[in-house]
């Protein structure tokens, strides 16, 4: 299943409640919505961290201007 959605809330259940775990997430956070950058930024994620994706069941990662950081069960990268 995929979704793609703009609601904070959304990304906050995801994040730190209830739907923690339950797959690989990746929060889109960006101030100013330029396709470009933000798919270029996904694009170098995906390339940067394709061995943690496969490896592991369930993670969240936020990203946005500034980088990105990965959610892993109880640890922050």
């Amino acid at each position: 299943m995929k979704i793609l959605s703009g609601d904070k809330d959304f990304g906050g259940l995801i994040e730190f409640g209830a739907l923690w775990g339950r797959g690989k997430v990746i929060i889109l956070r960006y101030r100013i919505i330029n396709t470009k950058r933000i798919v270029s930024d996904l694009d170098q994620l995906l390339n940067q961290e394709e061995k943690i994706l496969l490896s592991k069941d369930s993670l969240v990662i936020i990203l946005s201007e500034a980088g990105y950081r990965v959610h892993r069960h109880g640890k922050t990268e």
